[in-house]
């Protein structure tokens, strides 16, 4: 965890691996806002990182 939010978290009197759990819960709630804008344009919000390159090769 950073300096600024453990900071935070003990002036709010939160306890001990609180900041880690908010942090996940925000994180998530992110991924999720992405995943759903993806399927809602359907088509990826970064077309770039879609591979385009050769099939791999079997071995």
């Amino acid at each position: 965890m950073d300096a600024a939010p453990a900071t935070l978290a003990a002036v709010a009197g939160m306890v001990p691996g609180a900041g880690e759990a908010v942090f996940a819960v925000a994180r998530t709630a992110g991924w999720l806002a992405h995943a759903l804008e993806e399927y809602e344009r359907r088509s990826p919000l970064r077309p770039r990182a879609v591979y385009t390159g050769p099939p791999p090769r079997r071995a």
